[in-house]
């Protein structure tokens, strides 16, 4: 009796737990550019790098904030790194 007591009181816990209800990606918002690579930062700003190798800044509501064209000098880009914003 005592070994059925325990076990229902150290497992009853796990019965009770539960995972996170909503795991799917939801859509926000459709941005219309000719995107080759992206990324978005911990801020939410999203770095979109297009086929003519122009690097731009979105701000988290879709507004560009910067522009950088000289992308090209430094050889063709295949990585956007944004850990450290």
């Amino acid at each position: 009796m005592l070994k059925k007591i325990f076990i229902i009181f150290f497992l009853s816990p796990f019965c009770m737990t539960s995972a996170q209800a909503d795991t799917s990606f939801r859509f926000i918002k459709k941005i219309n550019a000719d995107v080759t690579t992206f990324a978005v930062d911990n801020l939410d700003n999203i770095f979109i790098l297009n086929s003519r190798n122009q690097l731009k800044k979105l701000n988290a509501n879709g507004d560009s904030v910067a522009i950088y064209n000289d992308v090209k000098r430094f050889g063709q880009a295949s990585l956007i790194d944004v850990s450290n914003p």
